[in-house]
């Protein structure tokens, strides 16, 4: 039990309050006059929109800094040995993932110790490498190669061997 004040001379002794009467929240409303309804309607739908702006930036933040760290993992070299077609046949491959200028990323790729293929277009062309290159992006939290058939295991991020997986269910590393 809380122990009671001594009273003052100052205190006036409380007097009983009337108990309140229930009345519905349209009816308060009912009572503003019309312009302050307004002002208020206002007020109220710009705040709103202030707030969804807010997570809206929130979230767009948070998206560009989960991309900076995932282009920081990404840039670089990359080594993948790559199978055949009948699974016997192995060549190594090397994927250069770059920075693209516009807070993107690129990659491409090149075959280690094999012959380049040889362009015909004109007389005496040289051997190039074959460059094709090819967006990463990231959707939905996932990071996307080219047209959105292989997809980052995201566990690999912060392992030394990235795993990608198609959709068809092939899996590399």
């Amino acid at each position: 039990a809380l122990p009671k004040l001594p009273p003052s001379a100052n205190d006036l002794p409380r007097q009983p309050l009337e108990a309140p009467r229930p009345r519905a929240p349209a009816a308060e409303e009912d009572d503003w006059p019309e312009e302050l309804r307004a002002e208020f309607a206002l007020a109220l739908e710009q705040e709103n929109q202030a707030i969804f702006e807010a997570e809206e930036r929130e979230v767009l933040e948070a998206k560009e800094r989960q991309w900076a760290e995932i282009v920081k993992r990404l840039v670089g070299q990359w080594e993948a040995v790559h199978k055949g077609r009948t699974g016997t046949m192995q060549r190594l491959r090397c994927h250069i993932v770059e920075e693209d200028g516009n807070g993107g990323l690129k990659t491409w790729s090149r075959t280690i110790n094999s012959r380049p293929k040889r362009k015909f277009a004109r007389e005496g062309a040289e051997d190039v490498d074959e460059r094709t290159e090819v967006s990463l992006w990231l959707d939905k939290g996932n990071v996307v190669w080219g047209k959105g058939d292989v997809v980052l295991d995201s566990s690999s991020l912060n392992s030394d061997v990235l795993r990608w997986r198609h959709r068809n269910g092939h899996v590399w590393e």
